[in-house]
């Protein structure tokens, strides 16, 4: 295991952190798309890096065919426990799975949308966050959604350290994370097919160690020819 990696492992398996992302709740703007779906008994979401399990919770509670991963154990059993007063005798193990955006264990084109809250940025290179729009493209079915919520470049605080590998920086608790310049970003989601629908979100984010600038959108995997 890389030095990135061990302290990715030691930061997300805190434990002060994991009841820190247990006690999140799901953002509004989440609930207001997924409200609007029809029939959600019948439409196959990945919360892809669940974290605490806030939208996780939020889907269950929606009724959504639920699949979440996340790469970080301590992760998957917050989920899990957080989850089990909502899924109605399901098997949370089964629901909620250890897994990497670079490599997820699921079936091609079984999801009709894949939510992604924050997760690419961690990537530690270009190519790795390549890897992970390329692997939620695998999963997504053709006319699926990808709700995207990601850092970018547009703002970086003086408190990220730049790295010698392009566009990748080193956090206050020293973690990696990849921040793209939001162009690059919406090449790479047209290469895989992806295009947005309606009005793109951009604006500046609070976080705990600092400010972060966003950009929020859906987008839906177009038929390729």
């Amino acid at each position: 295991m890389d030095n990135s990696a061990e302290r990715a492992l030691r930061y997300w398996n805190n434990c002060d952190i994991i009841q820190e992302f247990a006690n999140f709740e799901a953002p509004q703007y989440w609930k207001d798309f997924f409200l609007n779906i029809p029939s959600p008994h019948k439409c196959n979401v990945l919360d892809l890096g669940c974290g605490g399990g806030r939208n996780t919770q939020m889907l269950v509670s929606m009724g959504f065919n639920v699949r979440a991963c996340d790469l970080h154990q301590g992760m998957v059993a917050a989920t899990r426990q957080r989850i089990k007063p909502f899924v109605n005798g399901q098997d949370v193990d089964t629901i909620v799975r250890q897994g990497s955006m670079l490599q997820l264990p699921y079936e091609d084109n079984y999801f009709n949308v894949v939510l992604s809250n924050g997760i690419f940025h961690n990537a530690s290179s270009i190519e790795e966050f390549e890897t992970a729009i390329k692997e939620t493209d695998r999963v997504l079915c053709e006319d699926g959604q990808l709700c995207l919520n990601v850092f970018t470049e547009e703002y970086v605080e003086d408190n990220l350290k730049k790295q010698q590998k392009p566009f990748l920086y080193l956090t206050p608790d020293n973690l990696d994370m990849v921040l793209l310049p939001i162009d690059n970003i919406l090449a790479i989601l047209q290469k895989y097919s992806m295009k947005p629908e309606g009005e793109l979100a951009r604006y500046r984010s609070k976080v705990d160690t600092g400010e972060r600038s966003v950009l929020r959108g859906v987008f839906k995997k177009s038929k390729r020819n």
